[in-house]
């Protein structure tokens, strides 16, 4: 069994880390974070909108696609309780973005995405982390050229800072004590 292999390794078999998958996109801002994974995925954004619309149970236009949902369609919209991000996308909807800003959130990613500055980033993990729901993050930058340097430079200082002092660096690695 797993417990009988995790005690032969020396781990205590009661003892579960989860390693939660983040995908990020670090920039000055989140519009411009948004604008580079638009960038970066091209059509695929148009052709998700199906899928978005069922997410929130409001049909979407293509021809929509730039422009914030109305406060009609807002009025009907609800989170398909089949899909457990649907609430997300909804709640992104609802802080007035535009359908194809939603979907470039990353609301049907299959990891939680986090977008803009460095600090959104760092206050994801932080508050995950403190919530208990994860016990480290594997971390995959939207373009590895940048995006690796990027979270180094941006996000990693800020994990340093002392008020998080659960995290400390260990072997050229952030890792939580």
């Amino acid at each position: 069994t797993r417990s009988e292999r995790r005690a032969r390794g020396g781990r205590d078999p009661d003892e579960i880390k989860f390693i939660v998958g983040l995908m990020t996109t670090v920039a000055p801002t989140v519009r411009e974070g948004l604008d580079r994974r638009i960038a970066i995925a091209g059509d695929l954004i148009e052709a998700r909108l199906p899928h978005l619309s069922a997410m929130i149970g409001v049909q979407i236009q293509p021809r929509h696609i730039d422009r914030p949902l109305s406060s009609e369609q807002l009025a009907v919209a609800h989170a398909s309780p089949m899909d457990p991000r649907s609430a997300i996308a909804l709640r992104v909807a609802r802080e007035g973005w535009s359908p194809r800003d939603v979907l470039a959130h990353g609301v049907i990613d299959y990891h939680p995405v986090t977008v803009g500055p460095g600090k959104v980033h760092a206050d994801h993990m932080q508050e995950w982390f403190e919530a208990e729901a994860a016990d480290g993050f594997w971390l995959a930058p939207d373009v590895y050229e940048d995006g690796v340097d990027a979270l180094v430079d941006e996000v990693v200082p800020i994990l340093r800072e002392p008020c998080l002092s659960d995290f400390r660096e260990t072997e050229g690695s952030l890792r939580p004590l």
